[in-house]
């Protein structure tokens, strides 16, 4: 009689073991994903002697800023922020990979643009400070993906490659 008490008690713990037992559940939904600032602006050859600038609207005796100083000083790339954290849900991590680029422009180039483009983390993208990529637009689309699978987002940044060194003046 004990004997089967034990073996009905196992078996209802392995029956409670193998029924309580979920598959990982795991999703994605990138149909949100949104950054706070949807482009960069990226100058091309900046040089040292574009370090010394005056602010718009300022007047001659007020003192010039140094917008690029710290940047060429530090060889600091362009880098982006990264999507919304909260905008694409679904298990971690995901890997962000760039899946197309439309241009827009004569020069432009996107082969030279995928080149130097880094991504980092979730969509945080960075560009070398003295970059070979041509002027012009980029709109940029990624594939998002997790243990799930992946999915693609259109046209979800722009990158665009000036040589104007002051483009807040615009």
């Amino acid at each position: 009689m004990r004997k089967i008490l034990v073996i009905g008690f196992l078996m209802t713990l392995l029956g409670i073991a193998v029924g309580c037992h979920d598959e990982d559940v795991s999703y994605l939904d990138v149909s949100a994903m949104e950054y706070p600032l949807n482009s960069m602006t990226v100058i091309s050859g900046l040089t040292l002697d574009d370090t010394l600038t005056m602010k718009p609207g300022s007047a001659p005796w007020d003192p010039p800023t140094y917008p690029y100083k710290s940047r060429i000083k530090n060889n600091a790339p362009w880098v982006s922020l990264g999507f919304y954290g909260g905008t694409v849900e679904g298990a971690r991590p995901l890997l962000v990979t760039l899946e197309s680029v439309k241009v827009k422009g004569e020069k432009a180039n996107a082969e030279v643009l995928k080149e130097e483009l880094v991504i980092v983390g979730e969509g945080r993208l960075e560009i070398p400070l003295y970059t070979k990529i041509p002027l012009g637009e980029y709109v940029l689309s990624f594939r998002v993906a997790n243990v799930s699978g992946s999915d693609v987002v259109e046209d979800a940044f722009t990158v665009i490659v000036t040589d104007d060194k002051t483009p807040w003046l615009n």
